[in-house]
C-alpha cells in the first residue's frame, strides 16, 4: 500500500476543508451579535466631469440663477453680469454712429446742391424713438444752412459789396450761368455749380486735343523769339516748383499753356481754352500740390520745348497731350480712391448700427 493519496482522495479532502470553513462562518454570522452600524447617503464624482466657466470679456455679478450642484441644461442661464457700464458705452456708440450718419446726408446733400436738407427715413425715425437725436439732426440743419446761405452769390448783397447797380451783377450771372459756372435758382439764390468726374475728365481731354493740336501748329507758326521767351519763362518758374512755392508755380503753370495755345496764332483755339480753363482753374492748382506732380511738370515743360525748338510737330504734339493725360488719370485715380474711401466709410457706420441693433434685441 502506498503512502502517498491518490488523486480522489485529495479532491474530497479539499471539499470537506470548504465545507467546515463555510459552516463555520455562517454559524459566527447566525450566533455574533453586532453592536451598531454607521449608515450615510454618499455621491461619487468624476473630477473630470467638473467645468470651469469663464465670461470672455469678464464683468460685474449682478445675480447668481443656479445653486452649487444643481443640474443644467444647455443654454440656461448661470449667471446675469452686471450691464450698467455696458448700456453706457452702447448709448454713447449709438449716439456717435448717428452723428456720422447725419454729418454723411448732410454732406452728400451739399455735394449735390441739394436746395433743403432731407434727412433720410431711418434717420427720422431713430430721432423719434430717442427724442435726445433730434439735437442732432437740428444742428446739422443749421449747418447746412448756413453753409448753403454761404455759397448763394445774392444780387443784393454782391452790388452792395461792390458798390454797383443790381444790373451789371445780374449781367455777370448770366453769363456766368451761360458758361455753366453758376446755377440760378428761382426764389432761392444763385449757387456754384458743382461738376462731375465725367465732366471734369471730358474737359481735361479736350483741353489736351486743343493744346495738342496749338502745338503741332506752333512748331510752324512761332518765332525762335517766341520759343526763347517760352523757354526764359518756363526756367525762371521752375525756381518756384523747386521751392515748393506751389501755389506761384500753379498759375506760372497755367500761363505756361496758355503760352502755347498763343504761339498757334488760332484766336478759336486760345478762346476756346480759355472757356475750359475757368471750370478746370481750381483742379489743376490743387492737384499741383499733389504727390510729385510739380516736379514732373518741370521736366515735362522742358522736354515739351525742346520740341517745339526742334520744330517736331509730332513729338511736341504728343509730349503735351501725354502730358495733359496725366492730369487726366491723375485726377481719375484720386477720386476714385475718395469716393472707395467714402463707401467704407459708409459700410463701416452701417456695421456698426447693425451690431447695436443686434445687442439692442
Amino acid at each position: 500500500m502506498s503512502d502517498r493519496l491518490s488523486p480522489k482522495k485529495f479532491l474530497v479532502t479539499g471539499f470537506v476543508a470548504l465545507a467546515l470553513g463555510l459552516g463555520g462562518i455562517a454559524v459566527w454570522g447566525i450566533t455574533m451579535n453586532i453592536n451598531g452600524a454607521v449608515i450615510a447617503a454618499g455621491q461619487v464624482e468624476a473630477q473630470a466631469r467638473r467645468q470651469v466657466i469663464q465670461h470672455q470679456y469678464g464683468g460685474i455679478v449682478a445675480e447668481i440663477d443656479v445653486r452649487d450642484g444643481e443640474a443644467v441644461k444647455a443654454g440656461q442661464q448661470l449667471v446675469r453680469l452686471d450691464d450698467s457700464e455696458l448700456n453706457g458705452q452702447r448709448k454713447i456708440l449709438s449716439r456717435q454712429i448717428f452723428e456720422a450718419r447725419a454729418k454723411l446726408e448732410r454732406a452728400r446733400a451739399q455735394v449735390q446742391s441739394a436746395g433743403a436738407l432731407a434727412f433720410s427715413p431711418g434717420l427720422v425715425a431713430g430721432a423719434r424713438a430717442n427724442p435726445d437725436y433730434q439735437s442732432v439732426l437740428e444742428d446739422e440743419r443749421k449747418v447746412f444752412n448756413v453753409q448753403a446761405e454761404s455759397n448763394a452769390l445774392m444780387e443784393r448783397q454782391l452790388a452792395e459789396q461792390l458798390g454797383i447797380s443790381r444790373t451789371p451783377i445780374r449781367e455777370a450771372l448770366a453769363r456766368l450761368a451761360q458758361d455753366g459756372l453758376v446755377e440760378i435758382v428761382p426764389r432761392k439764390g444763385v449757387f456754384i455749380h458743382r461738376k462731375s468726374l465725367d465732366e471734369i475728365l471730358d474737359m481735361v481731354v479736350t483741353w489736351a486735343a486743343l493744346e495738342s493740336m496749338a502745338a503741332h501748329i506752333a512748331t510752324r507758326e512761332a518765332s525762335d523769339a517766341d520759343l526763347l521767351t517760352l523757354r526764359n519763362f518756363a526756367m525762371r518758374n521752375s525756381v518756384s516748383a523747386a521751392k515748393a512755392e506751389l501755389g506761384e508755380y500753379s498759375d506760372a503753370n497755367i500761363k505756361f499753356h496758355q503760352m502755347i495755345l498763343e504761339l498757334s496764332g488760332s484766336e478759336l483755339l486760345r478762346s476756346t481754352a480759355d472757356g475750359l480753363l475757368m471750370h478746370m482753374h481750381a483742379v489743376r492748382r490743387r492737384a499741383m500740390g499733389e504727390g510729385d506732380r510739380a516736379s514732373r511738370s518741370v521736366a515735362d515743360h522742358m522736354e515739351i520745348i525742346e520740341a517745339l525748338e526742334a520744330r517736331d510737330a509730332e513729338l511736341a504734339s504728343r509730349l503735351v497731350r501725354e502730358h495733359t493725360m496725366r492730369l487726366h488719370d491723375h485726377i481719375e485715380d484720386r477720386w476714385t480712391r475718395l469716393n472707395n474711401l467714402d463707401k467704407t466709410k459708409q459700410r463701416a457706420v452701417k456695421a456698426a448700427a447693425e451690431k447695436i441693433k443686434i445687442k439692442e434685441k
